[in-house]
């Protein structure tokens, strides 16, 4: 049954979207995922704020974190 009903994408900062995008490049090029530090590293910020940036799109069911290991960030497909 169709209830007209869209699902749209969140809302996502360009601060998150470079957080995404370098997620997703270090998942391809290297096919692992990041660390955090990698992360803040690789986006020029501190890691206090990639990890607010993660966190936020993990909210938005955009980045899954997989168990407790350090290289544990998985991109959802939407």
């Amino acid at each position: 049954m169709n209830t007209g009903i869209k699902a749209t994408k969140p809302y996502v900062s360009p601060k998150q979207q470079s957080v995404l995008d370098f997620i997703s490049d270090h998942l391809v090029r290297f096919g692992y995922s990041p660390t955090q530090e990698e992360v803040a590293k690789g986006c020029s910020m501190s890691r206090t704020l990639a990890m607010y940036h993660i966190r936020q799109l993990c909210r938005k069911k955009l980045v899954d974190k997989r168990g407790r290991s350090r290289r544990n960030l998985v991109i959802k497909s939407y």
